[in-house]
């Protein structure tokens, strides 16, 4: 595990804060340059609309008053000329747009002195040709004056006019010069703003530019150290860590993946610590282990378990198990068939192998478990071996012994309970009473000694392979039958019920008739005697996956839980006061699972909800 210390350079900073000031400063020029774009938008906006409202107004009335004045001296030239009085209207009308567009030039004040002069100038030259010519031209038509020469008033006329028109342009002139004046310091203003704006937002994307750079930079240099160092860590070097980086937040995970790392290491030295600690136990026990995957390939021998097969133990690494001689497919296949069926518990197979009794229990692997090569989804089996050849040899002397015992004590017994028999009838004289009492127990207790032993004869020759089944078809209901009819008196005699539910066209099945008989007697006697009279006793048998299921099931004494699985062992009984009252030799149950296990068949047993079955 590393020591190194993780601090951070003097020179740290916070990539966050810098996007967000990077940001808000590129905010703040984009608001910046908006606030200068409408700013100038609105003062062009206000010029323009000041050229509108003052320039634009004063010229139009400027020119109307120039078209009313030449209208009236038209009128007047007229007049004179003809005398028509029309032309005193025409002159009247004209007079009035003159006065209408006079007074409404002068609501608009002079933008300068100098405008003011012309304006006044040219108002001016107009009263001065209205009160010197046109009115005395017009009181003289009408005083009889006209038939008189009149060229010299109307070249009086004509220069008094010209005077005005010169006023005028003069005026128009000043108007037309202030307005071009506005309307290029406009434009002036317009493509200074445009030019301003594009140097803006030119260098706004330059600082954004720069600002991406130096942030992208802030954070590709810690992500370059990162990564090369866990590329580092991912080729194996596990001591690598994280250096210190300016970045706080890079940092902070550098800082993570470093605990993460501390961590790491430690779990691997504790994990390389128990295997080493596994491998050594696994390579000094006494007993042989091999594991074997699902395929039946050896991915773990023992040296023991090599030693008992005389192989090398790289040598039967990657082997076939079934190469050891030991076990076939097929005991594999049924080893997990009945690993499989009790929920895990390893299942003991016995095989010779020479002169070598070799027992092994078989028990499956979690699928959580990796073999060699990454197989993690394969299930397999783990076996322990062991040697058991002495204890082979003294189960066969204890069995051995047992069946000479057994069958010496049936002799003398089997002449006490015919003798005691004979007795019981007479044959030897009147009993009284109390002998037939006392020699009733005696043929009570030869029965319960003769039963035991024949009990214990049959455990015998069952353990030691001498009893050979007579395979045939059997149905399984004559059997139910024959066990029911052969029970009936026990069942009459304690008043039980009995019922029988069996299924329509059931199978034939292979099996020896006789043991199978046995089995079901030994079943439903169980059930006799376990039950309190008025209770019932139920006989089911349906097909299942091919097999055909007899259940048994009574209304008696409830087994406890924790005596469940010893139920089929030898000499075992229920620790109840109501079962020590019944009595029995407890190897009943024993010789049935027996029994069954040599017909390929499996029996369980359970409470109320589900009842003892075989199959």
């Amino acid at each position: 595990m590393s020591n190194v210390k993780h601090q951070r350079g003097q020179q740290s900073y916070s990539i966050i804060r810098n996007l967000t000031f990077g940001l808000a400063t590129i905010v703040g020029l984009v608001l910046l340059l908006a606030v200068l774009v409408i700013a100038s938008v609105s003062y062009i906006a206000a010029r323009e609309s000041d050229i509108r409202d003052n320039y634009d107004p004063r010229a139009r009335l400027n020119e109307m008053i120039q078209a009313s004045i030449i209208d009236q001296e038209v009128a007047v030239r007229g007049y004179v000329f003809s005398g028509n009085p029309e032309f005193l209207e025409t002159f009247d009308q004209s007079r009035a747009q003159y006065l209408a567009a006079r007074d409404e030039l002068e609501e608009y004040p002079p933008l300068n002195a100098s405008f003011a002069e012309l304006r006044q100038a040219e108002f001016d030259a107009a009263d001065a040709w209205y009160d010197t010519i046109a009115l005395p031209a017009i009181a003289d038509v009408q005083t009889g004056g006209a038939s008189g020469d009149t060229t010299p008033a109307l070249l009086e006329s004509r220069e008094s006019i010209d005077t005005f028109r010169a006023t005028h342009a003069a005026y128009q002139s000043a108007l037309d010069i202030q307005i071009l004046s506005n309307v290029e310091r406009v434009e002036d203003i317009r493509r200074l703003v445009t030019i301003l704006a594009l140097v803006a937002s030119l260098a706004i994307l330059l600082m954004t530019m720069l600002l991406s750079w130096v942030i992208l930079k802030s954070i590709r240099e810690p992500l370059e150290t990162l990564g090369s160092e866990v590329a580092a860590v991912d080729a194996g070097a596990t001591s690598r860590r994280v250096p210190a980086l300016n970045a706080v937040e890079f940092d902070q995970l550098g800082r993570g993946i470093n605990r993460m790392l501390d961590n790491l290491d430690t779990s691997i030295q504790e994990s390389e610590f128990q295997q080493r600690r596994l491998s050594t136990i696994v390579e000094s026990a006494n007993d042989g282990i091999v594991v074997i995957d699902a395929d039946g390939q050896i991915t773990t021998i023992n040296p023991t378990a090599a030693r008992m097969f005389s192989v090398g133990i790289d040598a039967a690494t990657g082997s076939q198990a079934a190469d050891l001689g030991l076990f076939t497919q097929q005991d594999f296949a049924l080893g997990l068939d009945r690993v499989g069926k009790a929920r895990g518990e390893g299942q003991p197979l016995v095989r010779r192998y020479g002169d070598v009794v070799l027992s092994a229990v078989v028990s499956p692997l979690s699928t959580s478990v990796a073999f060699p090569g990454g197989r993690a989804d394969a299930n397999g089996w783990v076996c322990v071996i062991r040697d058991v050849t002495e204890l082979t040899r003294i189960d066969e002397m204890k069995n051995e012994f047992i069946a000479v015992v057994s069958h010496e004590l049936r002799t003398p017994l089997t002449a006490i309970k015919g003798f005691t028999d004979l007795i019981l009838e007479g044959e030897a004289g009147e009993v009284t009473d109390s002998q037939r009492e006392f020699l009733e127990i005696v043929q009570s207790n030869s029965d319960r000694l003769v039963a035991l032993i024949n009990d214990m004869l049959d455990i015998s020759r069952i353990e030691s392979g001498r009893i050979a089944l007579s395979l045939d078809e059997v149905l399984i209901e004559d059997v139910i039958i024959q066990a029911l009819a052969a029970l009936r008196p026990l069942v009459d005699e304690k008043q039980l019920n009995m019922r029988t539910e069996i299924a329509e066209e059931l199978p034939p099945i292979v099996g020896d008739a006789g043991r199978l008989l046995q089995i079901l007697t030994n079943l439903v006697s169980n059930a006799c005697n376990y039950t309190p009279a008025g209770g019932w006793i139920t006989i089911s048998a349906e097909p299942m996956d091919g097999l055909v299921a007899v259940s048994v099931s009574d209304t008696g004494i409830d087994i406890p839980a924790d005596a469940l699985p010893r139920v089929f062992s030898k000499f075992y009984r229920v620790d109840q006061a109501a079962a020590r009252e019944i009595g029995g030799t407890g190897l009943s149950l024993a010789i049935t699972k027996s029994l069954v296990e040599m017909h390929g068949g499996r029996i369980t047993i359970a409470r109320r909800a589900s009842p003892p079955a075989i199959s």
